[in-house]
């Protein structure tokens, strides 16, 4: 387990230890190192080591915010360092350890906490909203608008040496990049991910100036070649437009303003404003931009109205 993975096992812990019988760990299934107690225990070491190495400085989800904030306050990871208590029955340290993981649990569920948690989650609905907006913003400077989309992640023999700072560094880089290459790109969004099997990967949506640009599985795979080139050949990528017939709602390729059912169906867009709460817990110093879109147009000539068909009737 790494630092990563005890992160996210703390935004579980309220569940996982709300369903197990008190105490937590007791010296019997403490030796046994088995099933959850084995991961409990690894994750509490290292979120300890993480807290004495000052490593945890910011973080952002509430739940790995309370769980430091209790964890430090307790004293209890350096009295884990200072003891060897994963080998010797050291009961009095097992008790306190009890005593902060009951604490933690019972803070997650007051009101205050739950607060926070909902103002989290708002946050997604306030971006759906900003990208349906910015969607139409496009629809009324450019008649046709060619829909791509590429999701870019980085092959698993390099997981380990990704951190935050890389990914994100191989992002602004991409759509410097992209922003000179591209000259009929006219729109985009992003989202970030964390999976505990992809690791770090990015969803994007590319918007191009449909009376210019044709031939959207060949941006696609452009796009992907881009990415690849610039995280040195450690990327890789998917080029959905290629997998179209995979997708329920066919919201990719060439979308008229007037084709109200592709409009529709890029509605499911909003999928770049979902909150994902892994990226969240892993980081610990400091926000984290986790979507994002490019400046939303501006028209410069003066075009007559367009009026959709249902708006005639």
């Amino acid at each position: 387990m790494n630092a990563n993975e005890a992160l996210l096992n703390v935004i579980e812990l309220p569940k996982v230890l709300s369903g197990v019988n008190r105490p937590y760990i007791d010296w019997g299934c403490f030796v046994l190192q088995s099933g959850c107690y084995r991961s409990l225990i690894l994750t509490l070491n290292i979120i300890a080591r993480l807290i004495r190495n000052d490593e945890i400085k910011n973080p952002q989800h509430p739940n790995v915010e309370l769980f430091v904030d209790l964890f430090r306050d307790s004293h209890l990871p350096w009295h884990m360092e200072a003891s060897d208590w994963m080998f010797e029955k050291s009961e009095r340290l097992i008790t306190r350890i009890n005593r902060f993981l009951r604490d933690y649990v019972r803070q997650t569920k007051t009101k205050e906490f739950i607060k926070q948690l909902s103002n989290m989650r708002r946050r997604e609905k306030r971006n759906a909203l900003s990208l349906l907006c910015y969607c139409n913003s496009l629809f009324h400077v450019y008649s046709r608008l060619l829909v791509v989309r590429v999701d870019f992640h980085y092959q698993p023999e390099f997981y380990d040496e990704l951190s935050p700072e890389r990914v994100i560094d191989d992002r602004e880089a991409f759509l410097r990049s992209i922003k000179r290459e591209f000259k009929w790109l006219v729109g985009l969004g992003w989202k970030l991910e964390y999976e505990s099997q992809r690791k770090f990967h990015y969803h994007f949506v590319f918007f191009f100036d449909g009376n210019k640009a044709r031939q959207d599985i060949s941006f696609g795979q452009f796009l992907g070649e881009c990415w690849v080139r610039i995280t040195g050949d450690i990327g890789s990528y998917h080029n959905c437009n290629y997998e179209d017939k995979n997708y329920p709602e066919k919201y990719l390729g060439m979308i008229h303003y007037s084709d109200e059912q592709k409009r529709r169906a890029l509605r499911h867009v909003v999928y770049l404003t979902k909150n994902d709460e892994n990226i969240l817990a892993i980081s610990c110093h400091g926000r984290v931009r986790i979507f994002g879109r490019m400046e939303t147009p501006v028209r410069t000539v003066e075009r007559r109205p367009r009026i959709h068909a249902s708006a005639r009737s």
